[in-house]
């Protein structure tokens, strides 16, 4: 069982018994108020009467309690639910991963489903797409975020229908990609559903408004006293999450970035792509066979265009998951598609998505600033290059400024930039003390041979209503730089 799980994602396991289907099926349409006037898809967990979940929650619980017992006996009920596709109406569950229900950095929360029929994929059986638990952000909650319409066509297309008997259990890890698609026939197809999670994990809930990643405590009965489109009552366990913050971000308007930007998401760039690329690969100082990592690679527009001028192997991590389907479409139909990979991935732990000293060259192109800890994340990057390997960023930096009043105005100009662009405007000395503290040697620093086309910026920050200078006529806030470092073969060079 722990294999499939960490595997594909999930397993089915085993038949509750026909006594407590057929206790099921007979209190069920008791148990939900005006069950002959329902139509379409419904769940307890949706209603507005708390009192009501709760008695649902309770009642489940009950039933549940043996066969939890049996199979997980180190995990504990969290939520339980009845899932009901009623005839007519809207029944269509969309292709989604449900909330994050634990800190899944730290742990994982599992799924359960169970029929109280026999489910195909005309009675609304569940589809799954295999393994897609492992490229699955762990910050998941409200408001939900869907994929763009032509991603999850394509991913819909590789997934698996599940076809169950009346009472089998399907388990399945929080993270995994599923859907169920209408149901025929005249008679509501019911299941339960619910949420187990390790022991002694703390539950917890995000929520996500106006740039803040909030976490609740999801203790007790906070499940049954949420609702949709309601303010959340509960404990804050923190509103500090920056990982959380970026994450969103990037699923939220990476649509707005490829529709003005285009797949290259880079704010500082000439009128001509080729001119930037054809400069970068001189930087980099890339050639053929290297081993390369873009750390925060958007959907990969950069790393192909650089593999289409070096036969290299590009490994890019992203922080949403988003970006990671629209990276591996894109890489799926691109010449070099045998050299790029795609994964999710916080670039301030890379030693623990490639292996140590395995890298030629790291890549941070315009994707450092998303950093509030920037010592961590150089010293993750120089965990992973070889002696001799080489660290690239290409980032803007701010003038220093000796007018107090200009000042002032840039650092406003900057908060608002953090804002909203989920950002964190680098400092230059900073930088410089964090490059020196691990060792890395200085080879270039330099501004770019070209000027900057603000034209896809500009259109970008009108279509999301973004004023950086609240109407003011633009001035020169900070300068983009490239900076080139190597690690030492010989520490004492």
């Amino acid at each position: 069982m722990s294999n499939a799980l960490s595997s594909l994602g999930f397993c089915k396991l085993g038949l509750m018994s026909e006594s407590w289907v057929c206790r099921l099926q007979e209190e069920v349409p008791v148990l939900v108020t005006n069950w002959s006037g329902r139509q379409g898809f419904y769940s307890t967990m949706n209603e507005d009467d708390s009192a009501f979940k709760q008695k649902v929650q309770a009642r489940l619980s009950a039933m549940m309690e043996d066969w939890l017992t049996e199979h997980f006996p180190t995990h504990r009920l969290l939520l339980v639910s009845l899932v009901v596709k009623f005839p007519q109406g809207d029944q269509i569950v969309g292709l989604h991963r449900d909330w994050a229900y634990v800190d899944e950095t730290k742990c994982n929360s599992l799924n359960f489903w169970i029929p109280l029929e026999d489910v195909d994929e005309q009675r609304g059986c569940i589809h799954i797409v295999r393994g897609s638990h492992r490229s699955a952000s762990p910050f998941r909650g409200t408001p939900f975020v869907s994929m763009p319409k032509h991603l999850e066509e394509n991913i819909m297309q590789g997934a698996e229908a599940l076809p169950m008997t009346k009472g089998e259990v399907l388990v399945y890890d929080s993270r995994l990609l599923h859907f169920s698609n209408p149901c025929s026939g005249k008679n509501p197809r019911i299941a339960v559903a619910g949420v187990i999670i390790p022991s002694e994990a703390q539950p917890i809930h995000y929520s996500f408004n106006e740039g803040q990643c909030v976490t609740y405590d999801a203790s007790g009965d906070f499940f049954s006293t949420i609702t949709p489109e309601k303010t959340i009552a509960a404990p804050i366990l923190s509103t500090e999450n920056d990982i959380a913050k970026v994450s969103y971000y990037y699923d939220r308007v990476n649509h707005e970035y490829m529709q003005h930007y285009g797949e290259h998401i880079q704010a500082f760039r000439p009128t001509e792509d080729a001119l930037l690329f054809n400069h970068m690969v001189e930087s980099m100082k890339l050639s053929e066979g290297l081993q390369v990592v873009d750390a925060g690679c958007g959907v990969g527009g950069s790393m192909r265009a650089l593999a289409e001028r070096v036969k290299a192997h590009f490994k890019g991590f992203t922080l949403s998951t988003v970006q990671v389907e629209e990276g591996r479409l894109k890489n799926q139909k691109h010449s070099a598609k045998e050299c790029l990979e795609i994964d999710y991935g916080d670039y301030h732990h890379l030693a623990q998505l490639v292996a140590r000293q395995s890298v030629d060259r790291v890549l941070f192109i315009e994707s450092l600033g998303h950093s509030t800890q920037l010592h961590r994340a150089v010293q993750s990057a120089e965990a992973i290059l070889k002696p001799g390997g080489i660290l690239y960023i290409k980032d803007f930096f701010p003038f220093y400024r000796k007018d107090e009043d200009l000042r002032r105005q840039q650092e406003e100009v900057i908060e608002r930039i953090n804002q909203y662009y989920a950002y964190n405007v680098i400092d230059f000395e900073h930088l410089m003390q964090c490059l020196r503290k691990e060792g890395l040697r200085i080879l270039t620093i330099q501004a770019f041979p070209f000027e900057d086309d603000i034209t896809k910026r500009f259109a970008f920050e009108e279509a999301l209503d973004i004023d950086l200078f609240e109407g003011k006529p633009e001035f020169r806030v900070a300068e983009w730089l490239e900076i080139v470092v190597q690690k030492p073969i010989n520490p004492m060079y």
